[in-house]
């Protein structure tokens, strides 16, 4: 079971792919999840889940070869084994404002990137009627 988990990647706040507690993962509602506070990561950002020391037990990614890039609220299967030099990057294509959140299941890390939602506080707007 992971413990201090951080998104770690080329996110402008970071300055090099440092573990920052803006990024770490904390404990999850449910048994066996992990989330991060509400996140902003840019488009064509790449990204792991990592431990602080980039140790091999925790050093997760994309797969080596196929689709590296994580789609908003989908769930995407990490790659967790460390031979050939690790798990790749994974890729954002767009925009991403909300909580990620790491799930183990029969063995298998999974990371969503959950949107929620922004509330806009607008101003009334009110007319009169002058006759």
């Amino acid at each position: 079971v992971p413990v201090n988990m951080y998104l770690r990647g080329g996110f402008p706040d970071t300055g090099g792919w440092e573990a920052i507690e803006k990024y770490r993962f904390m404990t999850g509602p449910e048994e066996n999840t992990w989330v991060t506070n509400t996140i902003t990561i840019p488009a064509d950002t790449e990204f792991k889940v990592a431990d602080p020391s980039w140790s091999s037990e925790c050093n997760w990614g994309a797969p080596k070869s196929g689709d590296t890039t994580i789609k908003v609220n989908e769930p995407f299967t990490l790659n967790t084994n460390p031979a050939d030099g690790g798990p790749a990057n994974i890729k954002l294509g767009e925009e991403f404002t909300g909580i990620a959140h790491l799930s183990l299941n029969n063995g298998v890390y999974t990371l969503t990137l959950a949107k929620t939602m922004i509330k806009i506080n607008a101003p009334a707007i009110v007319f009169s009627i002058v006759r």
